[in-house]
């Protein structure tokens, strides 16, 4: 949608979701006196116009803040490909955070240092809770169940039977 043609409006419904939906504040913001901007921002939100934009600039702000699925399925595959290996080099030094790949660092939980110097990584992220999450965004759980499969669980003692 195009801004407003009252460009008061379009300042209000911009203030409007600044203010956290307040239209008292929204209407103080452009400029209506402080005894009347109650009125005047009640007013204000009841034309069709007004709202449209309001609507139009919240959906841009969830569009930036909140994740969509498609980055929380990347997410999840990060943290399921995760290897504490793509924090070494073939040496088998520490390589810095710095320096390490995003979909190493996302993974990473603490960074221990001394001095300049990198002394360990521990990674928080849990590997399996990221495959669980894939899994069940496939319905690969549903199916496995919908097969009639079962899933055994074995200890050392049946294993070694």
């Amino acid at each position: 949608m195009p801004r407003l043609k009252n460009k008061r409006w379009e300042r209000f419904a911009r203030e409007y979701v600044r203010n956290g939906f307040n239209a008292s504040a929204a209407a103080r913001a452009v400029g209506y006196s402080v005894i009347s901007c109650s009125q005047q921002g009640a007013r204000i939100i009841a034309n069709e116009q007004v709202m449209n934009r309001i609507d139009e600039f919240n959906d841009d702000i969830n569009n930036d803040v909140i994740m969509n699925a498609q980055e929380l399925m990347a997410e999840a595959s990060s943290m399921a490909k995760a290897n504490i290996k793509d924090c070494y080099d073939e040496d088998g030094a520490l390589i810095h955070p710095s320096q390490l790949d995003e979909s190493v660092t996302v993974n990473i939980n603490e960074v221990q240092a001394l001095g300049a110097n990198v002394t360990s990584i521990k990674f928080g992220k849990d590997k399996k809770f990221g495959m669980d999450l894939i899994a069940k965004s496939h319905n690969l759980f549903e199916a496995h169940q919908k097969s009639g499969a079962t899933t055994v669980f074995m200890d050392e003692k049946d294993a070694q039977c």
